[in-house]
């Protein structure tokens, strides 16, 4: 949606009120996973780095890392991650968004996982807008730093997002994961084929 504009161009059908705008700390809940490293095992619960934030999923093969079972609990004292939360890189890379589609997983530092607010923000939504080019766009303006960019999470909460109702919410994100599926769909396609 355009700058200073309460409405889009296009709807979906049967939707006209207007958009709001909201800092993320008022429509989300957050953690903070930033600060001491864990202790790593050979196996155990899989530790999602900012290395496996991909665009708008979590990769599990680029690193494989893990922490004992046995200090999940300790690790994700903070708040443990729930199929759907919405994660974002601070740093290293910088504003690399997933969503989280399996349980038991940890998080590691330079990560700020985010919830919607029941019936408020839909999290698919929130992670397609995360990733859109005009959020993305404001994250390189707000990072800060030398060969390493990196947004504080104090500045990334009082971001701004724009938003509609939430059930017009939910057949956008549903759309965007539909174009999402069609596009790896085409690409594996087109991997086995050039074999």
């Amino acid at each position: 949606m355009k700058e200073n504009k309460t409405k889009p161009d296009i709807r979906f059908k049967g939707f006209t009120e207007a958009w709001e705008q909201r800092k993320l700390i008022d429509l989300c809940d957050y953690v903070d996973y930033r600060g001491k490293t864990p202790n790593k095992s050979d196996s155990g619960i899989f530790l999602v780095t900012a290395k496996n934030v991909k665009d708008g999923y979590i990769d599990y093969d680029v690193s494989k890392e893990y922490i004992p079972e046995d200090k999940y609990e300790e690790v994700m004292r903070r708040g443990k991650p729930k199929i759907g939360d919405v994660l974002i890189t601070t740093e290293a890379p910088c504003g690399n968004v997933a969503q989280v589609n399996k349980p038991n997983i940890a998080l590691a530092q330079r990560i700020i996982k985010y919830r919607g607010h029941n019936q408020v923000i839909d999290n698919t939504y929130l992670k397609y807008y995360l990733l859109s080019p005009f959020f993305q766009n404001i994250l390189n303006m707000k990072s800060s730093g030398g060969t390493v960019q990196g947004i504080k999470g104090s500045v990334l909460h009082q971001q701004k997002i724009s938003f509609t109702k939430y059930t017009e919410q939910l057949k956008i994100g549903q759309c965007l994961d539909s174009l999402d599926s069609l596009i790896t769909l085409h690409q594996r396609l087109y991997v086995l084929v050039k074999k």
